[in-house]
């Protein structure tokens, strides 16, 4: 009775314990398995349609958007700032309407090209769905002129002087044959800036970092806003002293300003230039660096003219460069 057969149950359930760490690792790495499976899978169709669908998908563009003629550009609107004309926007775009498509156009081009341009000051180009661009470009305004001498690469003694050109924010712009060009007659206007010897301080497409140079545009700002910009414009800026700006008028003035204290110094010439017209006198020269004393000579007047003696602290000035 005690050494009867046992119960097939308890058999059953006396598995060992290896053989259930198998099963669980084998399920485990079916598991990761499967979902390596669907993971590739889920990577190769969109992959699949890049390599595989690009062609069509192109085809598909090509009939159903870049020739369709709902999209045929009807308006090109243009806006433009800073002297650039509407002529020099459409000649440069040569986009035709009524011909060309909207969709087709390629924009990233034409940024390309206006990047490279430094009488562009910031431009917008926009398609408006279904057949109109907006275009609208600021160019930059020069301020001054200045020659650099540029050396020829090749033989490193000769060269000629290029003329380079700066905006009110100190940008150094050269000529191009798209928009920015000057005119005889604009260039006669503009002030000349001199004592600039290093050519690499004015380098093209980009803002010049001298402070030297930056003052002397801040002078030529503030001498435009000045009462004597309409009756004497400038025509050259002299930085060849350091701490020092020279400035020549077109009558024939020479005014020397300490470069730190701009805007006193032009409120005293205003008012020395005042006394004048009171005693029937004009400034010829006037040394406005010097901060007591101030040193005048007056255009003569029935062959006479009158000189007020400079200080003894100041000195003979030189033309140099920097």
């Amino acid at each position: 009775m005690w050494g009867g057969k046992k119960n097939k149950r308890s058999e059953q359930t006396e598995t060992p314990f290896s053989d259930v760490q198998t099963t669980k690792k084998k399920k485990k790495r079916t598991r990761w398995l499967w979902r390596l499976f669907w993971c590739l899978i889920l990577i190769s169709i969109p992959v699949s349609a890049y390599y595989l669908g690009i062609s069509t998908l192109d085809e598909l563009l090509e009939k159903t958007v870049y020739t369709n003629r709902i999209f045929t550009v009807r308006t090109v609107d243009v806006k433009t700032f800073g002297g650039i004309t509407e002529k020099q926007v459409r000649d440069f775009l040569g986009i035709q309407e009524y011909k060309d498509n909207l969709m087709a156009l390629d924009l990233k081009m034409y940024r390309r090209r206006l990047d490279k341009l430094s009488g562009i000051e910031n431009y917008k180009l926009k398609r408006v769905i279904p057949d109109t661009l907006k275009v609208e470009i600021h160019g930059r305004t020069p301020l001054v002129r200045c020659l650099v001498w540029e050396t020829d690469p090749e033989t490193l003694t000769e060269g000629v002087l290029t003329e380079r050109y700066l905006d009110g924010s100190g940008f150094v712009i050269v000529p191009d044959e798209v928009f920015f060009s000057v005119s005889p007659l604009e260039e006669i206007k503009l002030p000349i800036l001199t004592g600039v010897s290093d050519k690499n301080i004015l380098v093209p497409n980009r803002c010049c970092e001298s402070k030297r140079v930056l003052n002397a545009l801040k002078f030529v700002r503030l001498y435009r806003h000045s009462p004597f910009y309409e009756k004497d414009p400038l025509v050259e800026v002299n930085l060849g002293e350091p701490s020092i700006i020279i400035a020549r008028t077109e009558k024939g003035v020479e005014a020397v300003f300490d470069e730190y204290r701009l805007e006193q110094g032009l409120a005293r010439w205003y008012s020395i230039a005042s006394y004048g017209n009171e005693i029937e006198r004009r400034v010829k020269t006037i040394d406005l660096s010097v901060t007591n004393n101030v040193p005048v000579v007056w255009f003569p007047k029935d062959g006479d003219y009158i000189i007020i003696r400079r200080s003894d602290k100041n000195k003979a000035r030189s033309m140099g460069g920097y």
